[in-house]
């Protein structure tokens, strides 16, 4: 056989060497893709957290916005409560205000205003 023990042994070890410098690169590019890959997760999780976040932002919205809408209800209902109930006062003041009672209230002011006017001597000029 033409091949010498040495050139065997450098052909395995250059081979070796190839395949070490393979596994190396291997190795470099596995580590880059994980540290990637965790860089990728932080992103995510850091999106998903700012997302629950907003969520979170938006049911104490919402809930704030029902509160104030039912404040507002209640608010409102009592304010119509009470100008119903002054509407009602003022109808029962007119109502008594009105009629044959008016009539005869009027007749006693001019009666008066008109004895004022006797007794005073205004009323001829």
């Amino acid at each position: 056989m033409g091949n010498d023990q040495g050139t065997g042994y450098a052909v395995l070890d250059l081979r070796m060497g190839e395949a070490e410098k393979d596994i190396r690169e291997l190795r470099d590019d596995l580590r880059n893709h994980i540290n990637q890959n965790d860089d990728e997760h932080k992103k995510m999780q850091a999106s998903i957290a700012e997302s629950n976040l907003m969520v979170r932002e938006i049911n104490f919205s919402t809930k704030q916005a029902a509160t104030d809408i039912n404040e507002m209800k209640q608010n409102s209902k009592e304010s119509t409560d009470r100008i119903e109930k002054k509407l009602e006062a003022l109808g029962a003041k007119t109502d008594k205000e009105s009629g044959w009672r008016a009539i005869i209230m009027d007749m006693i002011k001019i009666i008066f205003l008109l004895i004022g006017f006797i007794a005073t001597g205004k009323w001829i000029l």
